[in-house]
């Protein structure tokens, strides 16, 4: 090899092309991870205010927030929160 040995060889193309459609992908796949977890959080929220306002039962509530949890395990399992943290035990 005959020149500067710090220069780098080009980058092939096809490398260069798979490299951008690998970040975009990446992007995306964060993207709508994080608006699933905004979307569940919210159906959380509205199932919180239902029972606030006597409009559901504890037991309905409960089967509710627990089917919206296990998506929110597998979206974001550091948000879990308990029922006793939204109400307090009654």
């Amino acid at each position: 090899m005959s020149g500067n040995p710090l220069l780098k060889p080009k980058r092939n193309t096809l490398e260069s092309i798979s490299n951008v459609f690998f970040v975009i992908a990446l992007v995306l796949t964060v993207g709508y991870f994080s608006l699933a977890v905004i979307a569940v959080r919210q159906k959380q929220g509205q199932y919180k205010d239902l029972y606030r306002r006597g409009m559901i039962t504890r037991q309905d509530f409960e089967y509710r927030m627990e089917e919206t949890t296990y998506l929110r395990m597998m979206l974001h399992p550091q948000d879990i929160i308990p029922f006793e943290k939204y109400f307090g035990s009654r």
